[in-house]
């Protein structure tokens, strides 16, 4: 498991590096060393017929090194740390990429990102740590929103970053990238000791399962410099005890296939990312389901660096049984129409409204459904360097 981060000492690294550079960006520049310090901070306020709060949900501070090594290899390395500017408790969770690793949910500091690694021109890039997955190489298309975004995907399942299963921020993984011609491909594998919670009616389980393995892989067409389509793939094996305490190993398996075209920063953007998975999500009680999952993203930045953009997100549970021993169904389902305005190069403003269509599941002694969920405004900015 991940040792605590000690807040303190993290702090006082922080403002060191700050301090030794006049910039507080370029912390190093030579022939052989590279080093910057990066950081985005975030407010939004929330407001619906149950909320009227701000919050944080994307605010980060990282640090990037390279040394170039001998016969053109490269060394690099990384870290990545969330923030609470405003929430300390991190129960407020509005886009995917805004959740947490399990152990992080009350820290008002913990790690996104760890990683070193080698790249080389001809051989790739081979790396090791906590770092974005194989499989976000092609759900990244669509989870652009600011607010509300990257919860269909199944990138960030069980109501965590994906570190557990690998197909979000992975948690110990080793990887190798590379790019033949007009192909990008990449493939990682995961060795950790977490453990998830879930509930299976099917298979008579309730309670904690630990990863046994996890393998993933992508591959990228690059069709021109303003479309890309790509596939990716993930499966993890999990061990869970049952109620009459024998082992049973659960197969997660997922895969996705995307797209986009256009520019993110300049006129149209439009990007599309469906998915199937099997054993890889969960619904709002806990229940592992198999599901289908579809996100798509539409956006026009005018010249005068106004924005304005449309998003899809669903997510339908996929298994007849579900529904049947259950007597309901569940599905993730909303529309975003949104605004944007680019103020500076690092500082922009912006606007969600979220109009809900989800159904969600309910628990079996209760007497009726819990509330649907509400639609949902949102504004914020955004400051980044």
């Amino acid at each position: 498991m991940r040792a605590a981060i000690n807040v303190s000492t993290i702090s006082g690294l922080l403002l060191s590096l700050v301090a030794a550079s006049s910039s507080a960006i370029e912390l190093i520049e030579n022939q052989r060393d590279s080093g910057r310090f990066y950081g985005r901070f975030t407010a939004d306020y929330i407001n619906n017929d149950d909320i009227s709060e701000l919050t944080d949900s994307l605010s980060r501070i990282g640090i990037k090194f390279t040394r170039k090594l001998d016969n053109q290899w490269l060394a690099y390395a990384g870290a990545e740390w969330g923030l609470d500017i405003i929430d300390t408790d991190g129960s407020l969770a509005l886009s995917g990429d805004s959740l947490r690793a399990a152990d992080d949910q009350d820290e008002s500091i913990w790690q996104r990102l760890g990683y070193v690694g080698l790249s080389h021109p001809k051989w790739g890039k081979f790396s090791v740590g906590k770092q974005w997955s194989t499989y976000y190489d092609v759900t990244k298309f669509t989870d652009v929103m600011n607010t509300f975004s990257g919860r269909a995907s199944g990138t960030f399942n069980f109501g965590t970053d994906g570190g557990v299963s690998g197909t979000g921020r992975a948690e110990q993984v080793l990887q190798w990238r590379n790019q033949f011609n007009k192909f990008e491909v990449s493939a990682q594998i995961q060795a950790t000791d977490d453990v998830i919670n879930v509930e299976d009616n099917d298979l008579d389980i309730a309670g904690e399962g630990e990863l046994d393995t996890s393998i993933g892989a992508s591959v990228i067409y690059n069709i021109n410099p303003l479309a890309k389509i790509g596939l990716a793939i993930n499966f993890a094996d999990y061990k869970f005890t049952d109620n009459n305490g024998e082992n049973i190993t659960i197969d997660d398996k997922i895969w996705a296939l995307g797209g986009y075209y256009g520019q993110f920063d300049l006129g149209l953007y439009a990007a599309l990312v469906y998915s199937q998975s099997q054993a890889h999500e969960i619904d709002n009680l806990g229940h592992l389901i198999d599901a289908k999952g579809l996100e798509a993203y539409l956006r026009y930045t005018f010249t005068n660096r106004y924005s304005i953009y449309l998003g899809y997100n669903h997510l339908q549970e996929d298994d007849q049984e579900y529904g049947e021993q259950l007597g309901q169904d569940y599905e993730l389902k909303y529309t975003v129409l949104g605004v944007a305005y680019q103020w500076a190069e690092d500082f922009k403003l912006y606007s969600e409204y979220k109009f809900e269509s989800s159904s969600l599941a309910f628990a079996a002694s209760a007497t009726q459904a819990v509330a649907q969920p509400d639609n949902t405004l949102s504004l914020g900015l955004s400051f980044e360097f």
